[in-house]
């Protein structure tokens, strides 16, 4: 084993905030992004145990609560609830490491999920790696999969989160 998924294996556990979400044409993200959500355009956390377990919830272009027409979720409309659920993604089960040649990979084996579609199958991450940066534990993860930014046009991501809280 690499002392970078040493590294990694021995700090992934505690609180992340996402920082960043950028978005590239490539799979190998090459050349400039095409987009990076950041501030208050995303909202994102993710809970890694040392036990082996996260949880995790990403949402952009966040709903305004005063938008609304019931704080009760029940009593939402059909289009409020679509307009929520559309930017987020929220999933856990438990995660381990796993070195493939020069790459870290991150496995999620989701158990629950926004998206039932998800559930029993790996959610994985390519490209893992913490660094300390002015003092802050930063994580970047890299989905495996591409996503449709919109109709017709794909695109990768690579999220970078703030450790925010001890295990």
């Amino acid at each position: 084993m690499s002392s970078t998924f040493e590294n990694v294996k021995t700090q992934l556990a505690g609180v992340w905030s996402l920082e960043t979400i950028s978005f590239f044409m490539s799979p190998s993200l090459d050349g400039s992004p095409v987009a990076v959500l950041e501030g208050d355009k995303i909202l994102g956390r993710a809970v890694f145990t040392a036990g082996g377990y996260m949880n995790g919830t990403v949402t952009f272009d966040h709903c305004d609560p005063a938008s609304l027409s019931s704080a009760a979720w029940d009593k939402l409309t059909s289009e409020e609830i679509t307009r929520i659920c559309r930017v987020m993604s929220s999933y856990s089960g438990p995660w381990s490491l796993v070195e493939e040649g020069n790459d870290i990979l991150l496995k999620i084996l989701v158990e629950i999920a926004l998206n039932p579609c998800w559930e029993g199958s790996p959610q994985v991450r390519r490209q893992v790696k913490i660094e300390e940066v002015n003092g802050e534990s930063l994580l970047t993860l890299v989905p495996m999969d591409e996503i449709t930014l919109q109709p017709g046009k794909v695109a990768y991501s690579k999220l970078v989160w703030k450790k925010i809280g001890p295990p």
